[in-house]
């Protein structure tokens, strides 16, 4: 069974966005560790590199064609969701 276009079109972009950001979270981490508390970068960055992770799996999946990989979606955009509205209280 053939899994239509725009499936493939979410894969790579999940795989695309998920690598670069993690990449960026790691480039930046590393260019400002001294200048950032604990909490600061457990808050800013671990989060965001887990999502970042999350996202890239859920590309490999979707290409693979498993079901997980639809799962694997909801549970990251659910993630993002509630993060970015903890985000904006804070």
């Amino acid at each position: 069974m053939e899994r239509p276009i725009s499936v493939s079109v979410i894969a790579w972009l999940s795989i695309l966005g998920g690598a670069s950001g993690c990449f960026s979270l790691l480039f930046s981490l590393f260019e400002e560790t001294f200048s950032l508390s604990f909490d600061q970068i457990l808050r800013l960055y671990l989060i965001n590199f887990v999502l970042g992770v999350l996202i890239f799996l859920t590309g490999i999946k979707l290409l693979e064609g498993q079901n997980s990989g639809r799962i694997l979606f909801i549970i990251s955009a659910l993630l993002y969701i509630v993060w970015s509205w903890i985000s904006l209280r804070s």
